[in-house]
């Protein structure tokens, strides 16, 4: 099952990623990635055992404001490493970075 969530708003997105997290299973993985010249600039896939969540732009990273504050606030409540998210939610290598984080 595959989940794409693009609502245009960072608070709206985090609550049906969270919302559609019960649905995919214990979460595995979330992969991230921050990408100039790239189209979609920022997405964000979840992967849980039973499918995964894919969000476009609504979910950001590398400066401070809402998109970042609500992808910390996502990863936090799926329970990955609050040093680890904030890490790399919050780094800025001239706007690209890619990570994932594994339970």
């Amino acid at each position: 099952m595959e989940i794409k969530i693009h609502t245009g708003s960072s608070e709206d997105s985090a609550a049906q990623v969270l919302k559609a997290a019960t649905i995919i299973g214990e979460i595995k993985k979330v992969s991230h990635s921050r990408k100039k010249n790239s189209q979609p600039f920022f997405e964000t896939i979840i992967t849980g055992k039973e499918g995964k969540i894919i969000v476009l732009e609504d979910l950001s990273s590398g400066f401070n404001g809402r998109g970042p504050d609500e992808l910390t606030k996502v990863l936090l409540t799926l329970g990955f490493d609050k040093q680890d998210v904030e890490y790399h939610v919050l780094i800025n290598d001239n706007n690209e970075h890619t990570f994932t984080l594994e339970k």
